[in-house]
C-alpha cells in the first residue's frame, strides 16, 4: 500500500513540474469548471453570467450609474445598455435619471425581483467559493489569493499598454 501511494505522489510531483503553457491550460480548465458549475444553477435561474456580475455589483453597492458598472464589469458602455434593457424587461433592476448637474447620468438599482434573484446569485458564487476552497488550509487560500491578484494586476497592466 506504501509503495501505491508514493508512486502516485510521485506521479503527482513530476506531473506537476512546470512546463511551458502549462499554468495558462490549468487556470484555464479550473475556471472551466467553476464557471461550468455556476452557470447550471444560473440557468436554472434564467439569469446568465453577465446579468449576474450586474446583480452581484449592485447588490454590494445598492446603486450605480450606468458608467460606473461598465467600468467596474470591464465592459463598453454600449454593452452595458444594452444587458440593462433586457434586465429592465425582466424587472431585476429599474434606471432613472439623477438630479444633478449632468441629466444624463442614469442610476441603476434592483427591483425586489432583482434583490431575491441576486441573493441567489450570492448564494450560488459562495458555494462555488466554499468548493474552491475546500481542498486548501487557510494559508493556502491567503497565499492563492495573493497569486491570482498579482497576476491580475500584471496582466491589467499589460492591457493597458
Amino acid at each position: 500500500m506504501d509503495q501505491i501511494k508514493k508512486s502516485k505522489y510521485h506521479a503527482m510531483t513530476e506531473h506537476s513540474m512546470p512546463l511551458p503553457g502549462k499554468l495558462f491550460h490549468l487556470l484555464s480548465h479550473v475556471g472551466k469548471l467553476m464557471d461550468d458549475q455556476t452557470r447550471i444553477v444560473l440557468n436554472d435561474l434564467d439569469i446568465n453570467h453577465g446579468q449576474a456580475r450586474v446583480l452581484s455589483a449592485l447588490y454590494r453597492r445598492n446603486s450605480l450609474n450606468q458608467i460606473e458598472l461598465a467600468e467596474l464589469l470591464h465592459i463598453s458602455r454600449s454593452g452595458v445598455t444594452a444587458l440593462l434593457q433586457r434586465m429592465e424587461k425582466l424587472d431585476l433592476i429599474s434606471r432613472c435619471r439623477t438630479l444633478d448637474d449632468d441629466m444624463r447620468t442614469i442610476q441603476v438599482r434592483l427591483t425586489s425581483t432583482g434583490k431575491k434573484a441576486a441573493q441567489q446569485v450570492h448564494d450560488v458564487w459562495m458555494e462555488t467559493e466554499r468548493n474552491i476552497q475546500a481542498p486548501l488550509s487557510d494559508a493556502e487560500v491567503i497565499q492563492m489569493q495573493g497569486i491570482l491578484i498579482k497576476i491580475r494586476n500584471y496582466l491589467t497592466m499589460e492591457a493597458e499598454k
